[in-house]
């Protein structure tokens, strides 16, 4: 999926745990979009010199892509920092989303879900890249998120008496 409608599907998921503060939803949106921040580090960077930057991209994504995609990593970075913290680390859970929205939605560059174990790969359902795959994503998650905002705004309204 494309790095926005992950950070935004994080948001979403982060506000109905932590509400809606972007000092309490940040972590989630950042966790969210990890996996994929390398790509736009190097792509805003090959604005500046793109033979570079290009090569070092193509040559280096497999290095990079690896292990930001897999589910392996997610949950072992997931379970060590909850250990040291000594409680759930809720934001990390968002990779795993992250992951697991990637498996459906890649046919292009197929999601190596279970490196270094394996490497399995399955074929998406949907090519996000695809502009009408794009066009769908983008709708169901604008609705999805005016209704959790719809839902709360009317849980809010509610007083027991």
């Amino acid at each position: 999926m494309d790095p926005i409608i992950h950070c935004y599907i994080s948001a979403v998921v982060g506000s109905r745990r932590s509400g809606w503060s972007i000092r309490r939803i940040w972590p989630y949106m950042f966790w969210g979009m990890i996996p994929d921040l390398y790509q736009i580090i190097f792509l805003s960077l090959s604005f500046v010199d793109i033979t570079y930057f290009n090569n070092f991209y193509q040559q280096n994504f497999w290095t990079w892509y690896n292990p930001s995609h897999s589910l392996i990593s997610a949950l072992a970075v997931f379970l060590v920092v909850s250990l040291i913290r000594r409680r759930w680390c809720w934001p990390l859970t968002m990779w795993v989303l992250h992951v697991l929205f990637d498996i459906i939605s890649h046919q292009f560059h197929k999601t190596p879900f279970l490196w270094p174990v394996s490497d399995f790969k399955i074929m998406g359902w949907f090519d996000y890249t695809r502009p009408s795959s794009l066009l769908v994503t983008y709708a169901v998650a604008i609705i999805v998120g005016l209704i959790f905002i719809w839902r709360r705004k009317r849980l809010s309204s509610v007083r027991l008496v």
